[in-house]
Order: C-alpha cells, then sequence, then structure tokens
C-alpha cells in the first residue's frame, strides 16, 4: 500500500480536488502514528482525552467515564461501527478518537526507538501498518490514546477505517 491509502483512494481525491481547482488539491494524506496521537490526546497526558476512565471496567463492561466519549465492546449494541458524532467529541473537537473503528495511519508498525522524542517516525518500510483508536469490538483498555496495533495494509475488517490529515 502507498501512503495515499487504501485502493488509491488519496490519490483519487486529490487529483479529482487538483482537477476542479478546490481547496486542499493534492494535499490529503494519513495522518503520521505521531500527529494521529496529538489529536486523541488533544493536550491531555490521561489514558484518554477525557480522563483516566476508572468508573468501570476497562475489558468489556460498562465504565461510566468513557461512555459518552467512545464505542468498545462494552456498550456497543447492536455491534458494528457507529455514525461519527453519536458521541461527545475531545478537547479539540475531534470525534471517535478512542473506539469505533482502528485508524490507520501512515506509519509502518515496528518498535519505538529508546529515549525521549519529538514526532517521531516509524520504520520506512514494513508488513504492517500501525492502526490506532481500538474498535467496536475491543476492550476499553485498547482505545486509549497511546495504545497501538498492526494490521496488514489490505485489511478491511469491519472495525477498520482511517481519518485524513492535510499538508499546508
Amino acid at each position: 500500500m502507498t501512503s495515499a491509502g487504501r485502493g488509491g483512494f488519496l490519490e483519487k481525491l486529490n487529483a479529482y480536488l487538483v482537477q476542479t481547482g478546490q481547496p486542499g488539491a493534492g494535499k490529503f494524506r494519513l495522518p503520521t502514528e505521531a500527529e494521529w496521537e496529538r489529536a486523541a490526546r488533544a493536550g491531555t497526558r490521561t489514558r484518554f482525552s477525557f480522563g483516566d476512565a476508572t468508573a468501570g471496567d476497562d475489558a468489556c463492561g460498562a465504565n461510566a467515564d468513557a461512555d459518552p466519549y467512545a464505542w468498545w465492546c462494552g456498550n456497543d449494541t447492536p455491534d458494528g461501527i457507529k455514525a461519527v458524532g453519536t458521541k461527545k467529541a475531545n478537547p479539540f473537537g475531534l470525534l471517535d478518537m478512542n473506539g469505533n473503528a482502528w485508524e490507520l495511519v501512515e506509519d509502518w508498525y515496528g518498535d519505538y526507538l529508546a529515549g525521549s522524542q519529538t514526532d517521531p517516525a516509524g520504520p520506512k518500510t514494513g508488513t504492517y501498518r500501525v492502526v490506532r483508536g481500538g474498535g467496536w469490538g475491543g476492550n476499553l483498555s485498547y482505545c486509549r490514546s497511546a495504545q497501538r496495533n498492526g494490521s496488514l495494509p489490505a485489511d478491511t475488517g469491519n472495525a477498520m477505517g482511517f481519518r485524513l490529515a492535510r499538508s499546508y
């Protein structure tokens, strides 16, 4: 998969915007893993942008702190990805950063380098892409802002998605 996303969607979107002279033409892409986490944390240092979610279960049970903000196996009835905007936004105004769908990012999956880093870049190549955010069918702990996983680039499971970033 190229950095442009699944099935060439981003190449097609950017080409269309260029052809039609629309704002953002040629500038849309997947966010890096560091960009995604910054957006999910929204200036916070807790497990989630809405706090540490200690008012309940961290697996598939009820959690009163998380329920207004995230979809996970503890509150997902019926099963499946939900429409964006059915839960509260984070402090940056972003929706569904925790839970609902795992989100594909630009970086290849690999171990973090030792030591403190600012905006680290992932490996140049790999087998798996990083996915962030957790999905509707997983434990709440998988939805925390720092949680990461790897996914084959062609995986189109029923809990996979992506969001766009825009370069300036």
